[in-house]
């Protein structure tokens, strides 16, 4: 089902980004486990997809695999959810144990522009069992994650400003640069850049005043960037 769970800001984002690089972008049902798993030897890899916790009680998910319990929904999703199994989608997730797997060693930059991507579960003493530590277990040299639910709006924009500062910053700084930039920016400000502009129109925002409609934190201070 192609308009399931869809997140069209998430799309437009992954398209323009996509842009920057020359490259193309993998969206709806082309967005596959298995294109992930032919790239995991690309200089950057970026994922716009929903971000997902599962809600188990700590004693449940310690029973199990940790790393299986924190994953990224993608195409065939509904699929995985529902217990059928589609050989054209795989499992239609990516969990961190699937990152765990992976060999990221040649990846300087491993984004995951989605809910709740850096939270994962501890068991007694160890580290965070999630899919930002198992990014860094991978080899992977620098990522972004988020603490919490997000906007998905609000996340296009700031991948946007974000990638934008790459050209000529660091990945921490970028992102820090881009933080204040979303804190900051005006509703004209986004109304007169042609990209952001399609962002907000499509999120149903951009009818405010000219004021600043992404100054709360709980826009712009989710992402985190970890190095290894």
């Amino acid at each position: 089902d192609a308009e399931y769970k869809r997140l069209p800001c998430g799309e437009l984002e992954s398209k323009k980004i996509a842009e920057m690089f020359g490259t193309r972008a993998y969206v709806g049902k082309e967005a596959k486990q298995s294109v992930l798993w032919r790239r995991e030897s690309k200089d950057v890899i970026h994922i716009s997809a929903h971000g997902v916790l599962d809600e188990k009680s700590l004693e449940d998910v310690i029973k199990s695999n940790l790393f299986i319990n924190s994953y990224l929904e993608f195409a065939g999703c509904r699929d995985w959810e529902e217990g059928r199994k589609n050989q054209e989608y795989g499992n239609g997730i990516i969990s961190a144990d699937d990152f765990l797997f992976m060999d990221l060693s040649k990846v300087k930059l491993v984004v995951l522009s989605a809910c709740v991507s850096s939270l994962g579960y501890t068991k007694g003493l160890q580290n965070v069992h999630g899919m930002r530590w198992a990014l860094g277990a991978a080899g992977a040299e620098n990522s972004v994650t988020a603490l919490w639910s997000v906007s998905e709006v609000a996340t296009a924009v700031l991948m946007v400003l974000f990638y934008r500062n790459l050209y000529t910053m660091p990945v921490g700084e970028a992102l820090y640069e881009a933080k204040r930039q979303l804190r900051t920016i005006t509703t004209a400000e986004l109304r007169k850049d042609s990209v952001l502009r399609q962002m907000i129109v499509m999120g149903g925002r951009g009818q405010e005043a000219d004021d600043r409609p992404f100054q709360n934190w709980r826009y712009w201070a989710a992402f985190v960037c970890y190095h290894r």
